[in-house]
């Protein structure tokens, strides 16, 4: 630990390690060594290194090989390619004044044909294979992949996404993705429409050596179809031991296995084309023509970094470049679909597009993933949490506008930060002169962590929710210059919002513009408001919990807390129940606060936002991008499609392709659900519930640890000692002064 000139200590942050994960490990304090708490808190957190993240977006520029008319291989279609059967039609045309009528061809069977099926990923595991032997531990995570893993990934896809099917074969050859793949001899692979080659090599271009800011995986498109489609692609995962936070195997449960599977969606989405090389490939849906005119040409260019670089930029309409009010650059995606899919996102029909991550290294110019600071949740931006990472309409519009794919948004997940939000939360700042304004209630948040010399605690001014309601958490705000160890020290002068200490930022969700984020957690398993097995009197624990923001008054004022609540999502009225005690309250507003009776000091608690609880009841798959989600309808937010025929909720009526399917692809371990969506028969006059709450007070102080890793100061012991084996019961305590004491460890992953 060291010092700053104002008296106050930093913590140092030390290489932790984590499967799939490359991560930091904030060691003011010890932690116990058992692997179950470390897991707590490592599949919580987020963040990135940009070490590994430079390394990871080489490799895709580099591994990208563009489709060459005179030696690309054909991929075969037979009669069933949509752009095929227009190049077939407008063949026919004699006379320049030639038409193609309806009795030719039919334009919307470009857009949907009628023989597109579900995508076939298929996965190459010879390096798979040639790997086994090295360790125990080794062979049983790469089982897991090849078992488990890897068929979950070809199921998510595959529910998501359709294409017009491959009729003969994949060619791959020996050294595919520019020699990245070593497989002994050409192949060619049948019954597939996607080819990804699967790797756990530990290699540095791969951002995956020992004891390295490590990336959990990397990934890319290697070759593309004569439309551009991505056929064959490469995927790493990093299971270098040094990248691992624990000994733990990736078979000890279905979190850890759910995370792989999350992690490798992700990885497998840029596989499918979610990179910015391959933007400038983008076709009309309805033509097949490109979007942007070919032969490509290279023209100077302002990256999001600041460089002015030669880049070979996409059509100004498929990307246009924009800047925050504060003057950092950005480039945003505004692709028809894609936009109309944003515009019912956030509830803001001014929006032009989906905007990119504008912090990516000097390996990519214009982004390569969906901007942090307004995607959180999303699975394909940039840093990894599973409890976050939604295969959203987002995602699935802007493959569908690639023209490559089909979307079933009845197969998306919604994706909660910022749902409904307003203009002002993608336009103005996060945090307000320090403040959290009315539209990033809930998102962002100003409570600020400080470190106390004296007792080297951390002090927080409040627990509180994370923005899915799933999880209690602290807010990611910190002094940065006083933390060593991080990326970055200092915050750019666009991403400072408290006047009063330019220095103050998010410490590990720097991508989100630096702005603060509910994300961290500490070691006890009672954050997590969807584990069934923690049990704390008066809160609800399940897979149909939320968190909620409770304040009491204490000595010094009120204080900040979160508790678990058993929730119901009112379908009839379009809002968010909740029961405490043995009474059901209704949350007839957003922010709506309720006094808690029968607590040991007194309480008030906010309602959630119903469209973040709740948003599978507010225009489902943001109306799939064919038709306008109002906000404002009596009876609740609901579409209204571009076809006025379509009847459907989420305007889903209009596929022509019939892409409706229920039925999962593969058997996979099953994430929670949210909670229950059910009319309410309660009466509208539900009162104000009166539950026994018991929430000690006591701290208790454990013994040094007798591992080897950095210490600096004292365990702190959050409730009453009941389990003598862990380092934290399942109580959450307020000191006497009303101050928060914290011990926990933070765990920094990133997404390639």
């Amino acid at each position: 630990m060291s010092c700053s000139t104002s008296g106050r200590c930093c913590p140092s942050l030390g290489l932790a390690q984590h499967v799939g994960f490359v991560a930091v490990m904030l060691s003011l304090f010890a932690v116990d060594a058992s692997s179950s708490s470390r897991r707590a808190a490592a599949r919580w957190s987020r963040g990135v290194h940009p070490d590994g993240k430079a390394i990871a977006e080489k490799f895709r520029r580099l591994a990208f090989r563009p489709y060459d008319e005179v030696s690309g291989r054909r991929i075969e279609y037979g009669d069933g390619h949509p752009f095929e059967q227009r190049k077939r039609a407008l063949g026919t045309a004699r006379q320049p004044s030639d038409t193609i009528g309806s009795d030719m061809f039919d334009m919307d069977v470009i857009e949907y044909a009628l023989d597109h099926e579900p995508l076939r990923i298929h996965f190459v595991t010879d390096a798979l294979d040639a790997a086994l032997g090295q360790s125990v531990d080794k062979d049983r995570q790469i089982g897991v992949i090849k078992e488990i893993v890897l068929p979950g990934i070809a199921g998510q896809w595959s529910r998501a996404l359709s294409v017009v099917p491959v009729k003969g074969f994949i060619p791959v050859q020996e050294d595919a993705c520019y020699g990245l793949a070593n497989l002994g001899s050409d192949t060619e692979v049948t019954g597939a429409d996607m080819v990804i080659i699967v790797d756990v090599a530990s290699r540095e271009e791969l951002a995956c050596v020992p004891g390295g800011n490590n990336a959990l995986a990397v990934a890319a498109p290697c070759e593309v179809d004569q439309w551009d489609r991505p056929v064959i692609g490469f995927m790493n995962f990093c299971l270098e031991k040094d990248a691992r936070a624990t000994t733990r195997r990736a078979s000890d449960s279905n979190e850890e296995i759910l995370e792989l599977i999350s992690i490798g969606t992700h990885e497998a989405g840029h596989c499918l084309g979610m990179v910015s090389e391959l933007i400038k490939f983008f076709r009309n849906p309805k033509t097949g023509e490109p979007l942007t005119p070919r032969p490509f040409k290279e023209e100077w260019v302002s990256c999001v970094d600041g460089a002015r670089r030669k880049e070979l930029r996409p059509s100004t309409t498929v990307l246009a470049e924009g800047m925050t009010s504060r003057g950092a650059p950005y480039y945003e995606l505004i692709t028809p679909r894609l936009a109309t899919v944003v515009k019912n996102q956030f509830n803001c029909n001014s929006l032009k597009g989906a905007r990119l991550e504008n912090q990516p290294t000097s390996q990519s110019c214009f982004g390569s993933h969906l901007d942090e600071r307004l995607f959180f949740t999303e699975l394909m931006g940039p840093v990894y949490s599973d409890f976050s990472n939604a295969l959203s309409p987002v995602t699935m519009a802007y493959f569908e506008d690639s023209s490559w794919y089909v979307a079933n948004y009845s197969a998306s997940t919604p994706s909660t930060f910022g749902h409904g939000a307003g203009c002002d939360f993608v336009n103005e700042d996060c945090i307000v002169d320090g403040q959290v304004p009315e539209y990033s209630k809930g998102f962002f948040c100003n409570h600020k962590v400080e470190i106390d010399q004296e007792s080297n605690t951390l002090l927080i001014e409040g627990i509180t929710c994370d923005p899915t309601r799933t999880h209690m958490a602290v807010c990611d705000l910190a002094a940065r210059d006083e933390i060593e160890g991080l990326p970055y020290t200092e915050v750019p002068g666009a991403f400072q919002y408290f006047p009063e200490d330019p220095d103050l930022g998010a410490w590990s969700m720097w991508l989100a513009d630096f702005c603060p984020i509910a994300t961290i957690s500490w070691q006890d398993s009672g954050m997590d408001c969807q584990d069934a097995t923690t049990v704390r009197s008066g809160e609800y624990f399940g897979a149909d919990s939320r968190c909620y923001d409770v304040w009491f008054d204490t000595t010094r004022g009120k204080a900040q807390q979160s508790m678990c609540l058993k929730t119901i999502c009112n379908a009839e009225r379009n809002v968010v129940e909740f029961e405490a005690g043995s009474s059901r309250v209704v949350c007839d507003f957003d922010g709506q606060v309720h006094t808690l009776s029968g607590v040991s000091s007194p309480a008030e608690l906010e309602c959630p936002r119903f469209a973040v609880v709740c948003p599978e009841l507010i225009c489902p798959g943001n109306c799939a991008g064919r038709g306008v989600c109002n906000w404002n309808s009596e009876g609740g937010p609901k579409c209204e499609c571009f076809d006025k025929t379509d009847s459907t909720l989420g305007c889903v009526g209009s596929f022509r392709a019939g892409f409706q399917r229920s039925e999962q692809p593969t058997s996979m371990p099953k994430s929670s659900p949210s909670p229950t969506l059910i009319p309410s028969t309660q009466p509208f006059d539900t009162p104000n519930p009166s539950p026994t709450f018991e929430i000690p007070y006591d701290l208790v102080l454990t013994k040094k640890p007798t591992d080897k890793r950095p210490y600096d100061g004292p365990i702190i012991k959050l409730g009453p000692d009941t389990s003598p084996a862990r380092s934290f019961s399942s109580s959450i305590v307020i000191s006497a002064t009303g101050t928060f004491l914290l011990a926990f460890e933070l765990v920094l992953a990133m997404l390639s």
